[in-house]
């Protein structure tokens, strides 16, 4: 399937997927539990790894990038609210939730990243520093691209409130690990302003 889909996107000019989804679904009442492939970490990783590697082909070359999503904890909020804080400890955020990222960017070469819109310990996963520097990129080894979900900058200094502007909201997430907003740069035009009176510390960037 995931071959397939590739070819069929290479076909048009696709060359990025925002998919597999490795969200553990553990609770039913979650909206997007439909979007996973389950509650059990084995079963997830095993069917994210073949969807990433019939995606990704063996070279990219007749491939296109897949990116796991969300990252992370997504699908565990309180109440199973969309977007809503996770209580997890980190033990079992790192040995359970994580699994099928650290299997699918060891054992399939997964290209892109995306994090997900709740927060963990009061941090929003969009300006989390531990979850996507030192857990993702240095304890799980991740090389890739860590893209935006859509909007989550945005959130960052509307929702969340811990950026007092655009500017000021792409900065944190770049600090954190994050290398490309998306769907625009409604956050990132903002940097330039603070690289030109010193604010934001252009090497960042």
């Amino acid at each position: 399937v995931g071959r397939m889909a590739a070819q069929e996107a290479r076909s048009v000019g696709i060359h990025l997927f925002f998919s597999p989804v490795l969200d553990l679904a553990r609770d039913i009442r979650w909206g997007r539990v439909h979007e996973t492939y389950g509650e059990d970490a084995e079963l997830v990783t095993q069917m994210a790894l073949g969807f990433i590697r019939g995606v990704q082909g063996d070279d990219l070359d007749s491939g296109i990038l897949a990116t796991g999503k969300h990252f992370l904890g997504y699908a565990n909020s309180l109440g199973a609210l969309n977007q809503a804080a996770t209580q997890l400890g980190r033990r079992e955020l790192v040995d359970v939730h994580a699994e099928p990222f650290r299997r699918a960017i060891a054992e399939a070469g997964l290209s892109v990243i995306m994090n997900s819109y709740n927060d963990i310990d009061g941090i929003p996963a969009a300006a989390n520093r531990w979850l996507l520097t030192d857990l993702l990129r240095d304890q799980l080894g991740f090389e890739g691209l860590v893209v935006s979900d859509y909007d989550s900058l945005t959130m960052l200094h509307t929702t969340y409130r811990i950026a007092p502007t655009p500017g000021h909201a792409a900065g944190r997430a770049l600090e954190a690990g994050i290398d490309v907003e998306l769907p625009g740069n409604a956050m990132t035009s903002g940097l330039r302003q603070l690289i030109e009176d010193g604010t934001f510390p252009e090497e960042i960037l």
